[in-house]
């Protein structure tokens, strides 16, 4: 019998404006993803009980709520597969941070199940139920790295910077999604950002050095209100001259982009013994190759 294994990357959002709110309820954006080298590690199998899911390494989510379930489930009702599935998760991507854990998993149970099934469904199909699934989940089925806009659902691959580091701290307190929207939306009239056209966004990216970008977060000055916390971490890494700083989606995740041949090795250190959940993570050219594990 054949394992699937797959690996699931985080994302950064490089770039994240939220332009309005939609009256489906979800918002319009434009945003900047760059997938970066932090992984979930996701191992499918099947097993000889029909229809059962059985899903282990994520024992703080129920099983109904959890978003493999609802993508092996949609998988299920959309290639009418009876097949028992055994998903084992190896967790490095931490939940609410802003860095796409969940959405990835979700795609990358997508990608598996198709490759493991014979590929019933085409990649439009797998698309509409990433959508379903959730707004971030269709980029991780497109490109390492794209200009996203609409709820999510439009993507323009871009070719990734290979020559930046992210350093990325994440802090002792996680955000809501859900939360952060609301708080957006409470109080967007008191923010006010440059905006930046897709073009733009595009050009800075590919062309100029991070000490130059224009890109900004729109939750960032939401989030620096509710925990104090962020902006000590903020001005601790201004004392490391990083060419770029930025909140990931809606938080906590924080990150510094430095140039990646050039970063002092004190200041790696420095950051490491500062912050007990700190990470250096490299831009992603590819995304992760399904593999096959013969069991015998």
């Amino acid at each position: 019998m054949k394992n699937i294994s797959i690996l699931a990357p985080a994302k950064v959002n490089i770039h994240l404006d939220i332009i309005d709110k939609r009256i489906d309820g979800y918002h319009n954006i434009l945003s900047l993803f760059q997938t970066i080298s932090l992984y979930d590690k996701l191992l499918f199998s099947r097993v000889n009980k029909s229809n059962a899911i059985e899903l282990s390494g994520t024992p703080e989510i129920t099983l109904q709520e959890n978003i493999i379930y609802k993508a092996i489930t949609l998988f299920k009702e959309h290639t009418g597969v009876k097949d028992g599935i055994s998903v084992s998760v190896h967790k490095q991507i931490p939940q609410e941070a802003g860095l796409g854990g969940g959405s990835s998993n979700a795609a990358a149970s997508l990608r598996a199940l198709n490759y493991m099934f014979g590929y019933p469904l085409s990649k439009r199909k797998l698309f509409e139920i990433a959508l379903e699934l959730g707004s971030d989940v269709c980029f991780f089925l497109i490109s390492p790295a794209a200009t996203v806009s609409g709820r999510g659902e439009q993507i323009k691959p871009i070719k990734p910077r290979r020559d930046l580091l992210f350093a990325i701290i994440m802090p002792d307190f996680n955000v809501s999604t859900s939360n952060a929207y609301a708080w957006f939306d409470d109080e967007r009239h008191t923010l006010s950002f440059k905006r930046i056209t897709r073009a733009k966004l595009r050009y800075h990216y590919k062309s100029a050095s991070p000490d130059r970008w224009p890109f900004f977060n729109s939750f960032l000055p939401l989030i620096r209100k509710r925990y104090p916390k962020l902006n000590l971490i903020i001005n601790h890494l201004k004392e490391f001259a990083p060419l770029f700083m930025s909140l990931s989606g809606s938080g906590s995740a924080f990150f510094a982009v430095f140039n990646k041949n050039t970063v002092p090795e004190s200041t790696v250190k420095c950051l490491e013994k500062s912050y007990p959940h700190f990470l250096l993570a490299e831009p992603l050219d590819k995304i992760p190759k399904i593999e096959v594990i013969n069991n015998t």
